[in-house]
């Protein structure tokens, strides 16, 4: 199990399958398609698309700098 942490939303992971595409999201199932070029991901949930790119990864402090959809969302 993963956990992420957006602002004070805290998200517990678990993957079903090899590619991490299936699983749970804080119990409740999910599927989504993926498809990355270069360094920008392309997600397909629910039938809404999101532009994914990291601005910012510390391996150190385990936090990241996203940018979804040109929003910049912190998460640790």
């Amino acid at each position: 199990m993963y956990k992420a942490k957006v602002e004070e939303q805290v998200f517990e992971f678990d993957f079903s399958d090899e590619k991490s595409l299936k699983g749970t999201v804080n119990g409740t199932s999910f599927e989504m398609d993926l498809a990355r070029k270069g360094s920008v991901c392309h997600v397909i949930h629910k039938h809404k698309s999101y532009t994914i790119e990291i601005v910012h990864f510390n391996k150190e402090e385990k936090t990241c700098v996203l940018l979804v959809n040109n929003q910049e969302v912190s998460v640790s």
